[in-house]
């Protein structure tokens, strides 16, 4: 029963396990939107996972991903492109941007939320009873300065 136990467990994160080298798949085939859905998969990890299976996982998959986007970025300064083909590319790269934007900033308001509590002193749990629950810190703004693939999509859109 235990063996059967660990096999079910094992087909139920299976697809989770092998994202990083289905990535490599993917863009190695130049079909950079499934390589996001897998992705988009390894994001569901927690940063504070403590399984170290997982957290490898993770960090493949962030590799991939950074090539995917080098790939897309590759193809935008391409002017021999299509026209479809910069299409999709704008979109690829517009949805992992978004993804890193949307893991760095739950990443942020994780870490800000834990720092936030760690420095509060500890109470007697009468006073805890009428403390008013704080509202969680803000997560800083983001860069001034946007990164390089947000720059080519907006001149790319610009464009047309």
């Amino acid at each position: 029963r235990k063996t059967q136990s660990a096999l079910a467990v094992l087909h139920r994160i299976g697809p989770l396990l092998q994202a990083p080298i289905l990535m490599r798949q993917h863009l190695e085939a130049g079909r950079c939107t499934a390589a996001i859905k897998a992705y988009r998969r390894v994001l569901l990890i927690d940063d504070e996972c403590n399984i170290d299976l997982l957290k490898q996982v993770k960090v493949r998959a962030a590799e991939a991903a950074r090539d995917a986007k080098r790939d897309l970025e590759t193809t935008l300064d391409d002017p021999g492109v299509s026209v479809s083909t910069l299409l999709n590319a704008i979109r690829d790269l517009g949805e992992l941007n978004e993804l890193e934007l949307s893991s760095s900033h739950s990443h942020s308001l994780t870490s800000n939320s834990t720092t936030a509590n760690e420095d509060e002193p500890e109470e007697p749990d009468d006073k805890k009873k009428k403390k008013k629950k704080s509202k969680p810190i803000p997560s800083p703004p983001p860069p001034k300065h946007p990164a390089p693939s947000t720059t080519c999509l907006n001149k790319q859109t610009f464009h047309f």
